[in-house]
């Protein structure tokens, strides 16, 4: 909530403790001397009143009880759409000019041009520079483009798609400030790509006292606005995967289970797409179906250095070699 938005609340709670309360009581008072408060409709009438204005307040107690008042007067803007700021929007289609705020979720009022932060309008304009283009259309054409997919793929789904160059300088800038940050929690941290970072916590949970401690500092280490997954695991393979199962601004531990390695697909394996397609040709298409093969097999198929990296990113008991013959004839029957 920005402080501006606090400032009305309170001010709003001010007028319904001691003018709206006391009128109301004083509207009962004579709406009792009609008579018969059965067909009052003065007397019932008032007493709605007093019990939307008792509720609001207790509302209001309860928010501003609640709330994470952020003063924007101290927050540093790079030049990005933050919470708090006042944005200007032209639509391309018919000309016409708007401006909203973008404020936290008890003070937004689309009538007066606040906008909640997670609203989709509001999920559209953060982080957003001077002159972007941004997309609030919500046909089923914009819905089916996700963040992440292919430009190919995207184009397919909407052939008249507007495509913005991206500025990997700037984002590389970024991807720095928040290993940097990482880099405070602890010194072993390793770059994974633009925008994963590993990082060895091993022992560091006594640092922080307990695990959730250090899974809150992790996450608060980087910008909420990235919507940062993290994923806690024994090595860096699943601790991806976690992070990617995990909820944005959420840390998830791995998970060792058959039914939780059965919904990771074998694309996400760090192999050639050729032996990705490969391995689903064979009939393997997750991590818990790997475990029906036998490594001496797998060698014979993707090589003995392939094979062994596909098997040991599936992370699961293989076939013992007394069960090869079986495994054989399973491979020979995906291969006809």
């Amino acid at each position: 909530m920005t402080s501006e938005g606090e400032t009305l609340l309170k001010e709003e709670l001010q007028r319904l403790k001691f003018e709206e309360r006391p009128s109301v009581i004083d509207a009962i008072a004579t709406a009792r001397e009609f008579g018969d408060l059965k067909e009052n409709a003065e007397y019932h009438a008032a007493k709605e009143q007093q019990s939307y204005n008792e509720g609001r307040i207790e509302e209001i107690n309860d928010i501003i009880a609640r709330a994470n008042v952020i003063d924007i007067t101290k927050m540093t803007n790079e030049g990005k759409v933050i919470f708090g700021a006042t944005v200007y929007l032209t639509n391309l289609d018919t000309g016409e000019k708007i401006n909203y705020k973008i404020v936290g979720k008890d003070e937004a009022d689309l009538k007066k041009k606040l906008i909640f932060s997670q609203s989709p309008i509001g999920k559209g304009l953060i982080g957003k520079n001077k002159n972007d283009l941004i997309v609030v259309d919500k046909s089923a054409e914009a819905k089916a483009i996700k963040i992440g997919m292919s430009y190919q793929s995207a184009i397919s789904m909407h052939g008249d798609v507007i495509v913005i160059k991206g500025d990997y300088v700037m984002y590389g800038e970024v991807h720095q400030k928040n290993m940097l940050s990482l880099n405070h929690i602890s010194p072993k941290i390793e770059c994974g790509g633009l925008g994963m970072v590993f990082v060895d916590i091993t022992g560091l949970e006594m640092l922080y006292k307990n695990m959730d401690n250090l899974k809150q500092k992790i996450l608060s280490s980087i910008p909420q606005e990235f919507n940062p997954r993290v994923g806690i695991a024994d090595n860096k393979f699943f601790s991806y995967i976690a992070a990617l199962e995990s909820a944005p601004n959420q840390c998830m531990d791995y998970i060792d289970s058959v039914e939780f390695r059965s919904k990771i697909g074998v694309d996400i394996l760090p192999i050639a797409s050729t032996n990705k397609a490969k391995l689903k040709e064979l009939g393997i298409n997750n991590l818990t179906q790997i475990a029906d093969w036998n490594i001496n097999l797998l060698q014979i198929q993707f090589g003995i250095k392939e094979g062994k990296k596909i098997l040991d990113n599936s992370g699961l008991k293989l076939i013992s070699a007394e069960n090869l013959d079986d495994a054989a004839k399973k491979i020979v029957e995906a291969i006809k």
